[in-house]
């Protein structure tokens, strides 16, 4: 492949983005349910939706699950297209709809429920750092004094640092804590209307991809699996923001999906 090289861009921090999932179930949608309509939306904590299997740029429709709900029985439906709603708080197109492929009638289904994972941005990025090493072996051999190199195991990991901002406890939330339940100390001492997270024994599966924007376009996305988050609390100096460092681990390969513009 021939490039000139002096009609390239050069790529900056402006060009590279953080983003992150999280799987949520049977969320109940808004929508009629009538026989006629086939649209039915996400409430905003859920959304935007993000690309659960990692083979597109944008969510398709076998990255969302969605059942109707009769009495007690869920229904698997199908899903002609995900489709992009505008939230009232900025006005911002997301994706965080369905089009059904039937529309459900009331003697079908009481409500509509998506099985999915909500993408989110996690605070303010400020550096970034993948991380691949590969396990590496040199094995000496008879009747030679070459040896042979043997390529093993690859641990994947994202370091990243991270600026606190406003809705930092959401995040959290995410990050290796959970919400208080009833049987966790002190959640009988809460008084009403309050809540609380404690740390997760074990970091809960995320999903994370890192996009790569060539002016204002994503031409790519370097997708993770199986993204673990140790619990961790922000830190801080006399005159700077909250800073959190992470090291997320990433249990399964890592790959890289082009846009096919």
């Amino acid at each position: 492949m021939y490039l000139d090289i002096d009609d390239e861009i050069a790529l900056e921090a402006d060009s590279i983005g953080l983003f992150m999932g999280q799987e949520f179930t049977r969320i109940q949608l808004t929508g009629t349910i009538n026989g006629t309509n086939t649209t039915f939306a996400l409430p905003s904590p859920y959304y935007p939706i993000y690309p659960k299997n990692s083979r597109s740029i944008l969510p398709l429709t076998k990255d969302v699950v969605v059942e109707t709900l009769k009495g007690t029985t869920y229904t698997v439906v199908a899903v002609t297209s995900v489709d992009l709603i505008t939230d009232p708080d900025t006005l911002d197109e997301v994706y965080g709809a369905v089009t059904l492929t039937t529309a459900p009638t009331s003697e079908g289904a009481d409500s509509v429920h998506m099985t999915a994972v909500e993408e989110f941005e996690p605070f303010i990025v400020g550096n970034v750092e993948p991380e691949d090493e590969q396990d590496v072996t040199e094995i000496p051999r008879i009747f030679s004094k070459n040896k042979i190199t043997s390529y093993g195991a690859i641990t994947s990991k994202i370091k990243a640092d991270l600026t606190i901002s406003q809705n930092s406890l959401q995040v959290l939330q995410k990050f290796g804590w959970r919400p208080m339940v009833s049987g966790d100390d002190g959640y009988s001492d809460l008084p009403v209307g309050y809540s609380g997270l404690v740390r997760r024994t074990q970091p809960e599966n995320l999903y994370a991809y890192l996009a790569i924007v060539v002016d204002e376009v994503i031409i790519g996305r370097v997708y993770y699996q199986n993204v673990k988050v140790p619990a961790k609390l922000p830190s801080v100096k006399a005159g700077e923001q909250l800073t959190l460092s992470v090291e997320m681990s990433a249990g399964e390969a890592v790959w890289i999906v082009k846009d096919p513009t």
